[in-house]
């Protein structure tokens, strides 16, 4: 079952329907990482900070962590943009046969290579051989986190393809999904309209529907 109704949507859609809707979410400068890139699921959140920061730091390792999660889930790692690698192929292997959706972090990976033949969407900041040794560790799971300056709180709606990685807080969901279904049926006509070369007043018309809020085809 479909954790959202824009899973399969790309993510142009739900980020046309955020700034609609006058919201953001959408997380700046994550690339993919691996040769599947798309995923729609529920967002379970773990924060790394400077081991000097952490008073009471999570006594787990990230592979215990990751079998802990619920299958389709979405593992955000918060760094606040590290340049150190915080996972690799060995966790990422962990990751799918624990049958996550996806690993986005802010940080950085290694083993770019093998991640690349591995099919589970992966998305971070950076590739990286700086290890973290003992420079950070597990501050908090399951609390807010911040990405990139986008917020995620566990149990928000992640989404991601080959371009990049949208966050949906919760609460705005229901209405997010209106939107891009709203907008898949205007970029259909958009499509039709350039194709079958119509009038430009007649194509203008079409796309005012695209910013406007609550705009949709008439019926």
């Amino acid at each position: 079952m479909k954790v959202s109704t824009i899973a399969g949507h790309p993510t142009g859609y739900v980020v046309d329907s955020l700034t609609r809707m006058g919201k953001d979410g959408w997380v700046a400068d994550l690339l993919p990482r691996s040769r599947v890139t798309k995923f729609t699921g529920r967002a379970r959140t773990l924060r790394y900070a400077p081991a000097g920061e952490v008073s009471n730091p999570v006594a787990r390792p990230m592979y215990d962590i990751m079998r802990s999660l619920q299958p389709g889930e979405v593992l955000i790692v918060a760094t606040g943009g590290a340049k150190c690698w915080f996972m690799g192929e060995n966790m990422i292997h962990e990751a799918l046969y624990s049958k996550l959706g996806g690993v986005v972090t802010d940080g950085c990976i290694r083993d770019s290579a093998e991640l690349m033949e591995i099919a589970l969407p992966v998305f971070s900041a950076g590739i990286s051989v700086v290890p973290p040794l003992k420079n950070y560790a597990i501050a908090e799971l399951d609390g807010p986190v911040e990405i990139r300056g986008t917020k995620v709180r566990p149990g928000d709606l992640v989404h991601a393809d080959a371009d990049g990685v949208v966050v949906v807080a919760s609460e705005l969901q229901a209405e997010v999904e209106q939107n891009v279904a709203d907008l898949a049926e205007i970029e259909s006509a958009q499509e039709k309209a350039i194709r079958d070369r119509i009038p430009m007043d007649e194509l203008k018309k079409i796309l005012a529907l695209k910013g406007k809020p609550g705009g949709k085809l008439p019926r």
